[in-house]
């Protein structure tokens, strides 16, 4: 988290030739072109500011003043200077100091030729606590870039499977998701942003953590539009109660009473656990015992799935193994 600073920086419509010296000065950002009429930004006199280590993620207040020639800009502009400085050495409150002191910061001449065209800014920036403790600028860029690759991400994936969308199968819903993860990553890598590599990357972590909480939820929503896992209790507990109830009626004919006794209070228990389960999901309460009841219904579904599979898997193995060699015969 960056220091809840704010930088201010004074500046001058006025021209002038930039200071080469590590004395403080102005610095000419904006040069006037008479010949085309034109005005042309010097990008590294302002980067060589506005981007030393110790400011560049810091919000940026530029307090400038604009006016016709011989008015008087750099006369209260030097008094800004005095002020600012008088502030940074001691902060005490007579910072105008002697009447007689003379002005010094950005010169100025009599007469009625103008002294200064375009645009300078005083080479040294002021910092100065902000009263509010708002983010600095690196870290409000980079979060908007996170929020605007989140946004990529969660609108392509309502594309696919978001409100009204039907059940898409889960590896289809992973593929799509990789898909447009990785567009979201790019997007964030290659939107501009302050601080640095090393700085961004821990929103960009925080940015897959959001995806993949996103990827889950819509994982939740996906599979509430399948109609087997909607159904997929009732159907379990529908088929073990009638399968017990053929058992039953089987040992019961065969003499096996105690075995048939038995099937039937498992007829009861699974009866009883239906009946509960439609009014779980009827008036909303007791969701612990309605999701006890799904989590059994699921584990005993998932151990006939295997058992079916690994029954299907040996009986084709054993077909294979036991089938004769072919003997092409010599014509």
């Amino acid at each position: 988290m960056l220091s809840p600073q704010r930088v201010a920086a004074a500046a001058s419509r006025g021209a002038g030739d930039a200071m080469e010296s590590s004395k403080p000065g102005p610095v000419q950002v904006v040069l006037v072109q008479k010949d085309q009429h034109s005005f042309e930004l010097d990008e590294k006199a302002l980067a060589s500011i506005l981007l030393q280590d110790h400011i560049r993620d810091l919000d940026v207040v530029v307090v400038s003043v604009a006016g016709a020639f011989r008015k008087g800009k750099s006369f209260i502009l030097d008094f800004m200077l005095r002020y600012l400085y008088s502030q940074k050495e001691s902060g005490h409150s007579n910072w105008l100091g002697d009447p007689e002191e003379p002005l010094t910061g950005f010169s100025w001449r009599g007469g009625s030729d103008p002294e200064t065209t375009g645009i300078q800014i005083w080479s040294e920036v002021f910092t100065v606590e902000k009263p509010g403790g708002k983010k600095a600028t690196a870290e409000a860029n980079n979060l908007a870039a996170a929020a605007s690759a989140k946004d990529i991400y969660y609108n392509n994936m309502e594309e696919v499977c978001g409100g009204e969308k039907p059940y898409l199968s889960p590896d289809i819903l992973e593929e799509k998701h990789c898909e447009f993860k990785q567009l979201a990553l790019d997007h964030f890598k290659k939107t501009k942003k302050m601080g640095g590599k090393d700085f961004s990357f821990r929103y960009q972590q925080e940015l897959e953590e959001e995806i993949k909480e996103l990827y889950e939820n819509f994982c939740k929503h996906n599979s509430s539009k399948n109609v087997f896992s909607t159904f997929r209790t009732p159907a379990v507990l529908f088929t073990g109660i009638v399968a017990l109830y053929i058992a039953s009626g089987l040992t019961g004919f065969i003499g096996l009473e105690v075995v048939a006794q038995l099937f039937n209070c498992m007829v009861g228990l699974l009866l009883i656990a239906l009946l509960t389960w439609g009014y779980i999901r009827y008036s909303g309460q007791y969701r612990e015992l309605g999701g006890a009841i799904d989590f059994g219904a699921a584990y005993v579904l998932e151990q006939a799935s295997s058992h079916i599979g690994n029954s299907t898997q040996a009986t084709m193995r054993d077909a294979v193994v036991g089938r004769p060699p072919l003997v092409k015969k010599a014509q």
